[in-house]
């Protein structure tokens, strides 16, 4: 009924919450004021903490974040792109089909080495390519993808478009 009050969630952070919360309906994840965006663009450079001007590699920007921050890939390709990371991140595109991260054929595109969640979404992740598992993402946590693309990834045993030691979580419209 149109006078009915509307309802808002209380997404106030418990003490030992995470920090990043479940999506908007519009996809985008809630974060709490702990959280930082970093921003990657094709035209930025690799200087200062990406929060103001853009980086220009995804991996600086990793470098540059903590857990629970969110690295914000603008529209582009990022050729020979291979992050490695420890930490719990958001990885968020433009879109599907702007933003592709390109492997090179030369290891796992985005590789998590710590039993931490990751979340991938809006882009295409291809050409990734190793002798063991995960050649377009490989993760010792839990994987969340929502939006993605994984294609041309090749892996020498198992998951040539991902592999995780942890849970996967599919949402919205994922290609593999």
């Amino acid at each position: 009924h149109p006078s009915d009050p509307v309802l808002e969630p209380d997404l106030t952070p418990e003490p030992g919450d995470d920090v990043l919360r479940a999506p908007e309906p519009d996809g985008a994840p809630i974060h709490t004021a702990d959280s930082t965006e970093r921003r990657v663009s094709t035209s930025g450079s690799d200087t200062g903490d990406c929060t103001v001007t853009a980086c220009a590699t995804i991996a600086y920007a990793v470098g540059q974040s903590v857990s629970g921050d969110t690295i914000r890939i603008a529209a582009g390709t990022y050729a020979n792109t291979n992050v490695y990371t420890s930490k719990n991140l958001t990885f968020m595109g433009d879109d599907l089909d702007t933003t592709i991260l390109d492997g090179g054929d030369t290891d796992s595109v985005i590789y998590c080495t710590a039993n931490v969640p990751i979340t991938i979404m809006d882009m295409t992740i291809q050409n990734g390519n190793t002798g063991t598992t995960g050649g377009g993402v490989r993760s010792d946590g839990d994987v969340t993808l929502q939006h993605v693309k994984l294609t041309s990834n090749n892996a020498g045993t198992y998951g040539g478009g991902i592999y995780t030691a942890g849970n996967l979580t599919i949402t919205g419209d994922v290609i593999i």
